[in-house]
């Protein structure tokens, strides 16, 4: 399969040793598709790759054949067909009686506009959208759990490899899951170090003062006056006053891709 092909040589690449998970003999149920393992540490990962739909690829061709530009719209925030693959991908690995330290997603971008569907995979998971204090000169900070997320939902994933396909090359973060038992451990561990720098953790993102956590008990239903007027939002408010900040408002913005084909080269750019 293409989704465990460029995981697995993604995996590689970073220096885990890679293990593929045979078919089960059990009428071929589905099972987890890796055992990565790095300095003794090790997690079994299931594997997922968004391709573009093939409808809209056609379409995108056809526009770009006539020398019009294509426009894809994408906006960032919780995408409800991204939290579907992590329910699958979760229950996949609930399942699986391997024996190894964590459970981990992988999701791979590779389609239009790639980066910013990676981005909507962090949010989902995360209930991340951004929020900016309305004063002169304040900075927009990310707010994670904001919204329902599937890490809140699913404390058994411990983290997620997430990342999209650019010029054939597949670049990747860590996103920790701090409802995990296994969370302290986990952003200790050896099995970070090939990330590097891109591991997320809104736990010390929000130490560090650089991102805004709501807690807990905080209701995060939305409704269609708190989304008109968020002066009067719940959460911004609580965040308002957990901070000592002003007046909140936040946004998921709008992300497009602009694309032409160029007539002297025949590429594509965006």
């Amino acid at each position: 399969m293409l989704s465990d092909d460029l995981a697995a040589s993604a995996l590689s690449a970073l220096g885990f040793d890679v293990q593929v998970i045979p078919v089960s003999g059990d009428g071929g149920k589905k099972r987890p598709d890796f055992i990565i393992s790095s300095r003794g540490e090790t997690a079994v990962v299931e594997a997922k790759l968004k391709l573009d739909d093939a409808a809209e690829a056609s379409r995108r061709e056809e526009i770009l054949s006539n020398g019009e530009v294509y426009v894809s719209e994408h906006v960032l925030g919780r995408d409800e067909t991204l939290s579907a693959i992590v329910g699958r991908s979760n229950r996949q690995l609930r399942a699986s009686p391997l024996d190894a330290d964590y459970k981990i997603l992988m999701f791979l971008a590779h389609c239009i506009n790639a980066k910013v569907v990676a981005d909507q995979m962090v949010d989902t998971l995360y209930g991340r959208t951004t929020v900016i204090e309305m004063a002169k000169g304040a900075a927009a900070k990310p707010c994670y759990f904001y919204r329902n997320s599937d890490f809140y939902r699913r404390p058994e994933l411990d983290g997620a490899i997430v990342g999209y396909v650019a010029q054939g090359r597949a670049k990747l973060r860590f996103c920790i899951n701090p409802y995990s038992q296994k969370f302290a451990e986990l952003r200790a561990s050896d099995l970070l170090l090939p990330f590097g720098g891109a591991v997320i953790d809104p736990i010390e993102e929000e130490a560090k003062g650089l991102a805004y956590i709501p807690d807990p008990d905080i209701e995060r239903k939305e409704n269609a006056f708190s989304k008109l007027f968020p002066l009067y939002d719940p959460v911004l408010r609580h965040l308002a006053a957990k901070y000592q900040k002003g007046h909140l408002t936040r946004t998921d913005f709008n992300s497009p891709e602009i694309t032409i084909r160029s007539t002297k080269h025949g590429n594509d750019g965006g």
